[in-house]
């Protein structure tokens, strides 16, 4: 493998120009409510319809030798899940598309009391592509579109349950 010279690669900013774009074709007349742009390079996405999930990142990393040079764009998300929850479950919903890794943390109650751990899952997606890839659009917009309909895929198998649940009992007619 040849190594390429980090000039041709595209700047961070032409970049993220791009990356804002896919972003107001994705949300349209709702991008300054849902889009963060924080700085140069990074984004923050706000879940539409479910605000109580944990945003998605999405950052420009530049190229080790010349810091105006953009090398990957990566998606990520931490998601923080119960520890009792069916993790095999949850991982089957899922795209093939993300990097998922469940990352598990003891935090003590209390700072005195080290015994005393909670312990606290999450599980962190990620998706990470070469700068040069955001020349295909359509890649990019699935990327995009596939780490913000992650929500639909866990509260839909949830609301199915709901609803059969409701559908079960008998009807009942008052007079």
């Amino acid at each position: 493998m040849e190594k390429m010279d980090p000039g041709e690669l595209p700047t961070i900013e032409y970049v993220s120009n791009v990356v804002e774009s896919i972003l107001k074709s994705v949300f349209r007349e709702n991008f300054h409510k849902y889009v963060i742009r924080q700085e140069k390079g990074r984004f923050i996405i706000l879940p539409p319809r479910y605000l109580h999930f944990p945003p998605i990142l999405i950052t420009i990393q530049s190229h080790p030798e010349r810091e105006d040079r953009a090398l990957f764009v990566t998606i990520s998300r931490r998601i923080p899940i119960d520890s009792k929850e069916d993790v095999k479950q949850i991982l089957a919903n899922l795209d093939g598309l993300m990097h998922i890794e469940i990352e598990e943390i003891e935090r003590a109650y209390d700072s005195s009391k080290d015994k005393d751990k909670l312990k606290m899952s999450y599980l962190l997606l990620s998706y990470r592509m070469h700068a040069l890839s955001i020349q295909d659009k359509a890649w990019l917009l699935l990327a995009f579109s596939s780490a913000i309909r992650l929500d639909e895929k866990f509260m839909v198998e949830k609301e199915r349950v709901l609803r059969k649940e409701e559908r079960g009992g008998p009807s009942v007619e008052y007079t």
